[in-house]
């Protein structure tokens, strides 16, 4: 609804000639922090009804293999 484009960026480094194969991923989702509408109402007097998209997100994940 309404037009937006969102950036997301991610990184991951691994290294599975150690044990356990370890990998870090870091992310960040809508890197602008652009403000967009996905679904609700369109209708100021229900603003409360609206879904608005995820803020910017910063998100770091460390993961192994068994």
């Amino acid at each position: 609804m309404f037009g937006y484009e969102t950036l997301d960026v991610m990184l991951t480094v691994s290294n599975p000639s150690m044990v356990g194969s370890p990998e870090v991923t870091v992310s960040l989702d809508n890197a602008t922090d652009e403000r967009g509408i996905v679904s609700g109402v369109n209708n100021p007097e229900f603003a409360k009804d609206h879904n608005y998209i995820r803020p910017k997100t910063l998100v770091a994940r460390l993961s192994f293999t068994f």
